[in-house]
């Protein structure tokens, strides 16, 4: 009985696959979290300019848009586990890379091929809507992909700042890639899944795209990352200029921001009448709160409670996945997956651009976007889901109980 109870503890009560999911991205994330915050401290360090180093952020987000569509067609047309365990691999030689760097362009080849792993993400997803109970798919996705990783997120920064003021930066990699083996192995115990097969020709990007839900979640996939990404990206150096906080105490709002996203994902869905789409669009709201309280005050005990806040990036973004399964015919689901992160991915390459031109302009006038589009934003998602999703979810309903192609049914929704 007891070795029963600590398996279904350990499970948290999710299915076999799901709780391996769940574990293995948590180890991840924290291999990534101990020097994502470090991690432009680290490229002055080996001599890289303020603009060099933009340079090597913008690099990794070109790829990344660049990856996203062809992820889809791999998930379609090879098994999902094995796309999983080896687009996981490649983070380990990417951040050992990055402990042997001795000069800043010697780190380009690595964080180039951490981008590759994002190869792997359609594939993730549509193994995890499929391994999933339909009834706890939203709870499925919610734990996956935030409250595990924010834990982790949570924990993380100050674990590695701690190996790095005690060793040095480049011992905090070597950590990290083992963190991300063991990942790996752990990714290895999954289930295989084949390649879903389906009746008729393949499916492409021209039919995913032609279902509308699929353009109206991807469209506000964009907006959201593009107004949240605006708003974040130079929050740190106008807490740093502006208010005069200091680097130790900015890192401690990072891991706040990681509790605020495990809350948030934990609490929202609690509501009655919270939706997986109203989620979306509510959440960031929280960001906005937190940009105007950034504008008007340098008090930190406030700004560790509005970093809580911050977290409603993560909730808002993790959740899209979740809403194209309940939607998206099972035919189209990765095409389907891979648009979406692509059109995110456009957004998240731009933002930091605008928002260095913005600040260079006027230092608080991405907070002020951000503020004023936030609630913009949480009207267009109300919008999207009586327009959209609902009709879409009825659809598959009715699919459901009359045995018909779904691919039809949902096609025919306007």
């Amino acid at each position: 009985m007891r070795a029963r109870t600590g398996r279904l503890r350990f499970s948290l009560g999710l299915d076999r696959d799901v709780s391996n999911l769940f574990w293995s991205l948590s180890v991840f994330s924290f291999g990534f979290g101990l020097y994502a915050y470090l991690f432009t401290i680290f490229l002055e360090d080996v001599g890289a300019s303020a603009f060099q180093i933009g340079l090597l952020v913008g690099a990794q987000g070109l790829l990344r848009i660049g990856v996203n569509l062809p992820a889809g067609i791999l998930a379609d047309r090879f098994p999902r586990r094995k796309i999983i365990v080896l687009t996981t691999l490649v983070a380990v030689p990417a951040v050992l890379s990055f402990g042997l760097a001795q000069t800043w362009w010697q780190m380009l080849p690595g964080m180039l091929l951490i981008v590759l792993g994002n190869l792997g993400t359609p594939a993730f997803s549509s193994y995890l809507a499929e391994v999933g109970s339909p009834r706890d798919r939203g709870r499925a996705f919610s734990m996956v992909y935030v409250v595990g990783p924010s834990i982790a997120l949570a924990l993380s920064p100050v674990t590695g700042g701690w190996i790095a003021a005690a060793t040095s930066f480049r011992v905090v990699f070597f950590f990290s890639a083992a963190c991300f083996a063991l990942a790996t192995l752990m990714l290895m115990r999954l289930s295989e899944r084949p390649p879903v097969q389906h009746a008729g020709p393949a499916a492409g990007y021209r039919e995913a795209m032609a279902v509308p839900v699929v353009r109206a979640l991807g469209l506000l996939q964009f907006g959201i990352l593009v107004i949240l990404t605006a708003g974040t990206t130079l929050m740190p150096n106008y807490l740093k200029d502006v208010h005069d906080i200091g680097v130790g105490t900015i890192g401690w709002f990072g891991s706040l921001a990681a509790v605020g996203s495990a809350a948030l994902s934990l609490a929202l869905p609690r509501v009655r009448i919270m939706t997986t789409i109203r989620t979306i669009g509510l959440a960031p709201i929280c960001v906005g709160l937190l940009c105007g309280v950034t504008l008007l005050t340098g008090n930190p005990f406030l700004l560790g409670a509005a970093f809580l806040g911050r977290g409603g990036f993560m909730v808002a973004w993790s959740l899209f996945a979740s809403v194209l399964s309940d939607t998206v015919p099972p035919k189209l689901l990765s095409r389907s997956f891979a648009f979406s992160e692509f059109l995110g991915s456009i957004g998240l390459a731009l933002a930091p651009f605008a928002a260095g031109a913005l600040y260079d302009w006027r230092r608080g006038s991405p907070f002020v976007i951000t503020c004023i589009a936030t609630p913009v934003l949480a009207g267009l998602a109300f919008w999207i889901e009586r327009k959209y999703v609902r009709p879409a979810i009825h659809a598959r309903a009715l699919e459901a109980e009359r045995d018909v192609p779904i691919s039809v049914v949902a096609e025919g929704v306007a």
